[in-house]
């Protein structure tokens, strides 16, 4: 009974040991509650540029790096004019062929600035240097834009190559779907 007893002592002590060790190492593991928000932006911060580098539509083994570096002050006006005209004004089947061409000339011009932005400014490694003014801009345009293409689509294929009018209008998606993203970055 007595072995018994001293077996039923010593575990306890062990015990009462092991917690004792485990609250001192404790002790010292208090978090600043700043570290913890830090840590979990961060953790936000990886998941975003993990979303966007999936959702970005070009190849970023042929563009690992922005083609433009730096951040713009004012959205293109490029394309805000352009798009501007379009949205505004539209495209009525009953106007001169000679108008036609000038929306598709618009369009194309838009193709070329929207390449350069989102392999630019909006690149994976350059978009969170953007203002956030800069990406509700771009997500207000392309979103605009989609919608026009898609709205006018029948319109469109008469005055381009139906494939050319479609590539454009997922394009144009796959930039909204971007700058949507772009507009929701973690702040750090």
């Amino acid at each position: 009974m007595k072995e018994c007893f001293s077996r039923s002592h010593a575990l306890l002590g062990l015990l009462a040991l092991t917690l004792l060790a485990s609250l001192f190492r404790g002790a010292g593991a208090y978090e600043e509650p700043e570290e913890a928000i830090n840590r979990r932006l961060l953790a936000e911060l990886r998941t975003f540029r993990e979303q966007y580098r999936r959702t970005f539509m070009y190849n970023l083994a042929k563009h690992p790096l922005p083609i433009r570096a730096g951040t713009i002050g004012e959205y293109p006006k490029g394309i805000t004019d352009r798009a501007n005209h379009l949205l505004q004004y539209g495209y009525r089947q009953e106007r001169p062929i000679t108008e036609a061409e000038d929306v598709v000339k618009k369009l194309k011009a838009i193709d070329a600035h929207a390449k350069a932005l989102v392999l630019g400014p909006f690149h994976p490694r350059l978009v969170e240097a953007q203002s956030y003014t800069i990406r509700r801009k771009h997500f207000g345009t392309f979103s605009g834009l989609a919608k026009w293409i898609a709205d006018n689509f029948e319109e469109l294929v008469r005055m381009e190559d139906g494939g050319m009018t479609a590539s454009r209008l997922q394009r144009y998606q796959n930039i909204c779907n971007l700058a949507e993203l772009a507009t929701d970055i973690p702040h750090r």
